[in-house]
């Protein structure tokens, strides 16, 4: 057995055979349905390592932790979705339209449902009033 890199997405997988190009069905049927394997993919690197955050998923973290809104449910799910996108050549453009669709949408409802930043005048006046409280407490 031979370990080798996918000419379609990159993604390792232990080769059956010495000429074995992809990792399965899904990537064959994509380079038989392109005519060959894209330049573009065919010197694609994949980390390693894949929990390594792309550009995407970096991008949406940033923006669900000024809402507060990371650790959420739906912070969780969008980073998952960012992920996903994040990924070279695992899905096909529609499917990717449709990731990219519900990524959007996540995000708009987490924003919608979290603190944002432009509240930090009602942070500094809800701490105020604590320490008034406490104060008048003792």
């Amino acid at each position: 057995m031979i370990r080798r890199r996918c000419d379609v997405c990159g993604v390792p997988y232990v080769a059956q055979r010495p000429t074995s190009r992809f990792c399965g069905g899904t990537c064959r049927g994509r380079a038989f349905r392109w005519g060959g394997v894209p330049a573009s993919l065919a010197v694609l690197e994949v980390d390693d390592e894949p929990s390594a955050p792309g550009a995407t998923a970096v991008a949406v973290r940033t923006e669900l932790d000024a809402v507060e809104q990371a650790g959420s449910s739906l912070g969780v799910l969008a980073l998952a979705l960012a992920a996903r996108v994040d990924r070279p050549g695992r899905e096909s453009g529609p499917a990717l339209a449709a990731l990219t669709r519900e990524l959007r949408a996540t995000l708009a409802e987490a924003w919608a449902s979290g603190r944002h930043s432009a509240s930090i005048a009602e942070r500094l006046g809800d701490e105020l009033a604590q320490r008034r409280a406490r104060r008048g407490s003792r």
